[in-house]
């Protein structure tokens, strides 16, 4: 299934009901008065973003792959966005993944919030639209983890819990020496 962002639905007029499903493509729209939650994924290293204004349940087209070495420590941004209508807050949760030690930093990285994302969630506080949170995620691959590593990192909206966006994190790893 692909998901179209919101300028794709303005710049067609398409207007349909949330989570229309039309000849395959599920329409994400925000209407008046919305909450729409959106991550994106950053590498400032490599400077790529993805995520951006693609709204999917289970992170398919939001996809980041990094190829890094054990011992690494790698650092990302979760950009948390407000694409609703109105001033909302938003719970980050994610995955975890065996053989990788991830650390979620939230206040320009002074805040330590991994227990909470691992547990029931981050709660963000309120922001008005299109403002984000950033939110930093270090992977650090311990010695004897598995060549590939995924996360899914999850924003539902804190004024409606149907209005979530997932996005995934894979690092792939080189194998081992024998």
């Amino acid at each position: 299934m692909q998901f179209v962002s919101r300028e794709a639905l303005r710049a067609s007029a398409l207007v349909v009901a949330l989570g229309a499903l039309i000849s395959g493509v599920c329409v994400l729209p925000a209407t008046a008065g919305s909450a729409l939650a959106d991550l994106e994924l950053y590498h400032p290293k490599s400077n790529t973003l993805v995520g951006s204004n693609i709204i999917s349940p289970d992170g398919s087209d939001q996809t980041m792959v990094l190829r890094t070495d054990r011992g690494v420590t790698s650092n990302f941004m979760v950009l948390c966005r407000n694409n609703g209508t109105d001033v909302d807050g938003m719970t980050l949760t994610a995955t975890k993944a065996k053989g990788f030690r991830v650390t979620y930093l939230f206040y320009s990285g002074t805040a330590n919030i991994t227990s909470d994302v691992y547990g029931a969630g981050h709660v963000l506080p309120d922001q008005p639209p299109p403002d984000a949170w950033a939110v930093t995620m270090k992977v650090r691959a311990r010695p004897r983890a598995p060549r590939l590593g995924t996360w899914l990192i999850t924003g539902t909206s804190a004024t409606d819990d149907t209005a979530s966006d997932t996005v995934m994190m894979k690092v792939r790893l080189p194998r081992r020496p024998r």
